[in-house]
């Protein structure tokens, strides 16, 4: 007997115990600032068959007037630190690649003015899916230059898309 009423008395605080809660919050909020890195256009960006910048977007198309011979889109598009001192760990990869078959090179060229002069950095191979890049931008109005070198095999292309995503 002094069993069961120390089994009922061990259940009835067990019941009452599991039933009290204690709640915490998290209230937070969303808000869209200014960007720390931005697009900026380039000189060479007037050659182009189209060139439009929208946020955080760019759409440009790399118009070639011929195939057999690489065809290089100089000066196109900035990509700039506005911040001082806000470190960017920046990944550049090939989200959408045109066909491997139809270029002999299809390149976008990464290029930095950290040094106060331009220094070659690497490629993204745009005919590989998921090719990437990074690095770090740290100062105020450092900036990467993206050129393009493009080649195809013949003028059969069908217009052949690419996406290029960058992540900071």
């Amino acid at each position: 007997m002094k069993f069961l009423t120390l089994l009922l008395t061990s259940m009835l605080i067990v019941v009452a115990s599991a039933q009290m809660y204690t709640y915490m919050y998290i209230q937070g909020n969303i808000t869209f600032g200014a960007s720390k890195l931005i697009w900026e256009e380039g000189p060479g960006a007037s050659d182009l068959q189209s060139f439009n910048i929208n946020g955080m977007t760019v759409s440009l198309t790399l118009n070639l007037s011929g195939y057999g011979a690489p065809v290089n889109f100089t000066d196109v598009l900035y990509l700039t630190n506005e911040y001082n001192g806000a470190v960017n760990n920046i990944y550049i990869n090939v989200t959408e690649a045109v066909g491997g078959a139809d270029f002999t090179e299809a390149k976008m060229h990464i290029w930095t003015n950290a040094t106060g002069s331009w220094q070659y950095l690497d490629y993204v191979n745009l005919e590989t899916l998921d090719d990437y890049y990074t690095d770090s931008m740290a100062e105020a109005n450092d900036g990467w230059l993206m050129t393009f070198e493009i080649d195809a095999v013949d003028d059969s292309l069908s217009d052949p898309d690419f996406t290029i995503a960058v992540r900071y």
